[in-house]
């Protein structure tokens, strides 16, 4: 059975009268999308998780990871016109890439898998680990290692395999150096963090820097995924301000084969003394462009990899609690290329280890901006964890 290994060390580590805790969830998610030019699509897709953790206490060896099985019960395929203008679909068939694309029917996998090892002050990782970094909501212009797929609706993002060391001191002070792996030293991803707490103003802030293979653009004329070393230099900072939450994450980044580019986001939330919690989050994207139509190399690395093709992109969310168990909430994005994207939301505790959220999506405007209009979804999953 594939990652049998990963089962046997939890088996030899009970064996060995070593404390291994084991929880996680079972989760069933209904996506049914209608777009003006494709049938409706529907999607029932059922996911088990398993975590594992093994010792305790500082300078002990610790074990942490999960393993998903993911199984889909409907059609594991999907129409990726739905999210692209008519011209772009149509080109990209003109040169034999098709629109229709398959996933996986089953599939289970290591999302995580770390060793660990804590001693005064310092902690060493090794294995497959999330390393998300910045305080933005909607995207996180800092984080170079994980990719997001748009057309994924499991919200979840796999971990990479790297090697990596934190130094914490004080309130907040916190070093973070990353490896991760490549075929050979030079085509590996590295990483440093140093951020700290500043008391007197009451900020955290951090300065970020990244040397990485970007692989987020397509060949114009192959459409083969095409590689280039990608520097960049970042920095952070999240607090408050007169009662409103602020947050600002942005780097520069030098490019090998590409023009240099700027990308940040900054927000502000506040709640009202009624519960009513308001959120307002932009991001300028020096990568993009202002204007439509944008090209089939940029659609491609919009949908494979969730890589932004406007220059700005507002956010604007809402949110209260409607009963003690059950939240609504609703959130709209606004391109500069006149594109919109309406979500409303509602998440329900209906069980003490059971959870409900609903959500839909309805894009309008610009025909040929980034939320393709005419896509209207919804959304249902139920989680239950033990």
């Amino acid at each position: 059975m594939k990652y049998t290994w990963f089962l046997l060390i939890i088996l030899l580590a009970r064996h060995a009268d070593a404390q291994v805790d084991i929880s996680g969830y079972y989760e069933n998610t209904l996506q049914v999308e209608y777009g003006d030019e494709t049938d409706e699509l529907l999607l029932d897709t059922s996911k088990l998780r398993l975590d594992f953790e093994a010792g305790r206490g500082e300078d002990e060896l610790l074990f942490t990871g999960n393993i998903k099985g993911i199984a889909r019960h409907t059609a594991a395929k999907l129409d990726v016109s739905a999210y692209l203008p008519q011209t772009v679909a149509a080109e990209l068939e003109s040169v034999g890439i098709g629109t229709i694309w398959p996933f996986p029917k089953d599939r289970i996998y290591i999302d995580n898998a770390y060793l660990e090892w804590n001693t005064g002050g310092i902690r060493f990782r090794a294995g497959k680990q999330q390393l998300s970094w910045g305080p933005g909501y909607s995207f996180n212009p800092t984080d170079l290692f994980h990719r997001k797929d748009i057309l994924d609706p499991t919200y979840e993002k796999e971990g990479v395999t790297a090697f990596r060391i934190d130094c914490f001191w004080g309130v907040g002070g916190q070093f973070s150096a990353i490896a991760v792996p490549g075929n050979d030293w030079e085509s590996g991803g590295y990483a440093v963090r140093l951020g700290t707490h500043i008391s007197n103003i009451g900020y955290d802030v951090a300065l970020t820097l990244h040397q990485v293979q970007d692989t987020l653009t397509v060949d114009p004329v192959s459409f083969t995924v095409r590689e280039q070393k990608r520097q960049a230099v970042g920095f952070e900072t999240s607090g408050t301000l007169l009662g409103l939450g602020i947050w600002f994450e942005g780097n520069y980044n030098n490019m090998e084969s590409e023009d240099n580019f700027i990308r940040f986001i900054s927000g502000i939330d506040y709640t009202f003394l009624s519960g009513l919690n308001v959120k307002l989050e932009g991001l300028y994207n020096g990568r993009g462009e202002a204007e439509t139509p944008y090209d089939s190399n940029q659609w491609l690395s919009y949908i494979m990899n969730g890589e932004p093709l406007t220059d700005f992109q507002g956010m604007v969310a809402v949110s209260k609690d409607i009963t003690e168990l059950m939240t609504g909430s609703i959130y709209g994005f606004g391109c500069s290329d006149g594109s919109y994207l309406i979500n409303p939301r509602i998440d329900y505790s209906i069980a003490q280890n059971a959870d409900l959220t609903l959500y839909g999506g309805l894009t309008f405007g610009d025909d040929q901006g980034q939320f393709i209009p005419g896509l209207a979804s919804f959304v249902g999953r139920i989680t239950v964890f033990f």
